[in-house]
């Protein structure tokens, strides 16, 4: 053999391994598997069907002759949007909602509803949770999302990907990143510096890529720093792959990608739905073909691909499991329970609630959104088998004959009026905030449709309660004083009215808390107060939409959205700019109340290159009645050398306890709990210093403190 034949021996040889991160045996089937895949077929698996059916837009890939079935996804962060209309799925609440329970264990079964229904379907892929923050309380997606915090919001996404890939269906971590407006997506550049982008944007990925290797991300179809994620070197590249060592697969959101070597060469893996052409009309074949993509780079995104399908049981040749777990009762209840934990009492003066049936001959029922479940549009709305509006929850609840159903005070006559207003009947008023939609954002945080003025019309005659079915936060500064009570419902999914009416009686005790700041104006957030939202237009005429038409689709940075609070936003602009909220981040109420007793902490070890703190505490149920509470730990930097927020959440833990009740609580905070991203070595960096511990239960509702020092 000549030496020239010798090298390029090698050279084949040294290929046809290298795209295996590992030597695992999976990875030599998987490599097995490339080695004998065609150049077409290998372009095959890297983009969705092209098709003008809807649920063929969600399958890629296959390879018949390998007896490789396709790989099926589904939108479904909050249920599963089939596209199969004799197939109700369950309708859950909005993850807005669940993460509002704060609560591991909810998520879990939450969690473990969608992967069974996603078994049963033979789908592999579900697209959620999002990840991305509550900046805006205008954000039209804000409801499938978990708030503003990083922390909370990677840890309780982290619960819900492990839970779904414990059954073998991806998790999809989306819409990175910093996607958190809707409207003008596609053409707004999110303009933040490294520090905001790293410690509060991208940190929700980088604890879900760390701590459970989520097997997905969906690239947002924004723009960050002036250039669309989906071909961006520095993000997907340089800090997905390469800092965060990420080993999973890169899909398209549906209108993320434009160009196939620009695409290619940012790093994105799969380009999906009505961008599956950029990878899939013979482009990238050709770019292949002529050597401006090698071989081996394809390679390696067929590897990640292949190694998904591994993932997910589709190169196993044995039958999937056939369940039949779609809708079961143990979905239903699922549904309500996670409804009724996410639900949060935000006012409650003397107790009003909850309504003793057997006090309370009958209830006056009111208001634009008794007899609606209020829901999400867009790629989250699910066709679920029912939905319990509010009155038939209460009808359920109370029964008909307690009802007195009214549109408005008008209806009324004097008689009746003074007749009720004697009989101090109680007013149950359903409010509904703006409507939270994929694809546009909210004008204003205010109740629809002059809502205001009509609950202070009632407030001024009878003892109320409002219940807000709500897509984020919403104004009370206007008629929150004139009420007794209020609930935030969110949107619950087709439990809503069982988990309404479960709450207002008194059956479910509220737990809920806040997972995000809910300010007395619109003005006091830090985007709106700074003017940087909504965005503003840097080219004349300024796109509006977005076409679906691959002709029709080019390139376009037309808006800047720059992120001038920094680090700053939620609850730690609020405290380092001294602005007090209406309702603070982690706020709830409940008919019970607690104590925390018999704090202490721990100085294990002091050195700033391995802090070892231990905090431990003792709550108890004071009242009468079975309940929960949520014990937050808050950690702030007195001497940083940077601007650092006043706190910020580092650990949590939600207590559920019977009356007199006590349980104790034991929290390890490690570097996570006082590093920042340092711009300089960028890396996360602890300084040396002091630091004060804050726990409460809420960001506010502080209960005890100390400082300490690390070293």
């Amino acid at each position: 053999m000549t030496n020239n034949k010798i090298i390029l021996t090698l050279l084949i040889t040294f290929s046809c391994l290298s795209w295996g991160q590992t030597n695992t045996k999976k990875d030599d089937v998987i490599n097995n598997i490339i080695n004998q895949l065609t150049l077409e077929e290998k372009v095959s698996l890297v983009h969705g069907f092209i098709s003008d059916s809807i649920p063929l837009r969600f399958e890629s890939g296959g390879i018949p002759r390998l007896n490789i079935p396709t790989i099926k996804m589904l939108d479904g962060p909050v249920g599963l949007r089939d596209f199969d209309e004799n197939q109700a799925t369950t309708s859950l609440p909005s993850t807005l909602a669940l993460s509002c329970t704060w609560d591991t264990e909810a998520v879990r079964k939450y969690a473990n509803v969608l992967a069974n229904e996603m078994v049963s379907l033979d789908k592999q892929v579900l697209f959620g949770p999002g990840v991305n923050l509550m900046r805006s309380p205008l954000g039209g997606r804000n409801f499938e999302y978990m708030g503003e915090d990083p922390y909370l919001t990677g840890t309780l996404a982290n619960v819900y990907i492990d839970e779904l890939q414990k059954h073998n269906i991806a998790g999809c971590a989306k819409h990175f990143v910093a996607n958190d407006i809707d409207g003008l997506r596609h053409f707004i550049s999110s303009n933040l510096d490294e520090r905001t982008l790293r410690e509060i944007h991208m940190l929700p990925f980088e604890k879900i890529i760390k701590e459970t290797n989520v097997w997905t991300i969906m690239a947002g179809n924004n723009l960050v720093n002036g250039k669309h994620v989906a071909e961006n070197d520095i993000i997907l590249n340089d800090i997905l792959r390469g800092q965060l060592n990420y080993d999973g697969v890169v899909v398209s959101d549906w209108r993320a990608a434009y160009s196939p070597l620009l695409s290619f060469k940012g790093g994105l893996d799969m380009s999906m739905g009505f961008c599956a052409y950029v990878y899939g009309n013979g482009d990238l074949l050709q770019l292949v073909r002529d050597g401006e993509i090698h071989e081996n780079e394809l390679n390696e995104r067929v590897f990640r691909i292949l190694k998904l399908y591994e993932r997910t049981g589709l190169l196993n040749n044995n039958e999937r499991s056939e369940l039949n777990k779609v809708n079961t009762p143990e979905h239903k209840k699922a549904a309500l329970e996670s409804a009724i934990e996410g639900m949060v009492l935000l006012k409650n003066n003397n107790n009003f609630l909850p309504i003793n049936a057997k006090k309370v001959s009958k209830i006056i029922v009111t208001g634009p959104a008794l007899k609606r479940v209020a829901f999400g549009k867009g790629s989250s709305k699910v066709d679920s088998e029912f939905s319990i509006t509010p009155l038939q929850g209460l009808i359920n609840m109370f029964g008909k004959d307690r009802l007195i159903e009214v549109k408005s005070l008008e209806d009324f006559n004097q008689k009746e009026l003074n007749q009720y207003k004697n009989f101090n009947y109680p007013v149950l008023y359903f409010a509904e905030g703006q409507q939270g939609s994929e694809g546009h954002d909210m004008k204003s945080i205010s109740l629809r449709n002059n809502q205001n003025n009509l609950i202070k019309k009632w407030s001024a005659i009878f003892n109320t309660a409002v219940i807000v079915q709500s897509a984020s936060t919403f104004e009370t500064q206007t008629w929150e004083r004139d009420v007794d009570a209020i609930l935030c419902a969110w949107y619950s999914g087709q439990s809503t009215g069982s988990a309404i009416a479960h709450i207002l009686s008194g059956k479910a005790n509220p737990g809920g808390k806040l997972s995000f700041t809910m300010a007395k104006q619109l003005n006091d957030y830090g985007a709106h107060t700074l003017e940087t939202w909504p965005p503003r237009a840097i080219v004349d005429p300024a796109p509006l939409k977005a076409s679906f038409i691959p002709e029709e689709r080019s390139v376009l940075h037309g808006y800047d959205m720059d992120y001038k609070e920094g680090v700053l936003m939620g609850y730690r602009w609020f405290d380092t700019k001294g602005i007090t909220p209406a309702y603070e981040f982690g706020f709830g109420l409940s008919y019970t109340t607690f104590k925390i007793t018999d704090f202490e902490i721990q100085v294990i070890n002091s050195n700033k290159n391995n802090p070892q703190i231990n905090i431990k505490g003792v709550v108890t149920n004071t009242g009468s009645t079975n309940g929960s509470e949520v014990v937050q730990i808050y950690v702030g930097d007195l001497q940083s050398s940077v601007i650092r927020p006043n706190k910020e959440l580092k650990a949590f833990d939600k207590i559920k306890l019977a009356p007199n009740e006590s349980k104790a609580f034991s929290f390890n905070l490690t570097n996570e709990a006082f590093s920042f991203w340092d711009v300089q070595t960028h890396d996360w960096k602890i300084e040396e210093g002091k630091f004060i511990l804050s726990v409460g239960t809420s960001s506010r509702q502080i209960t005890n403190q100390e400082i300490i020092s690390l070293d």
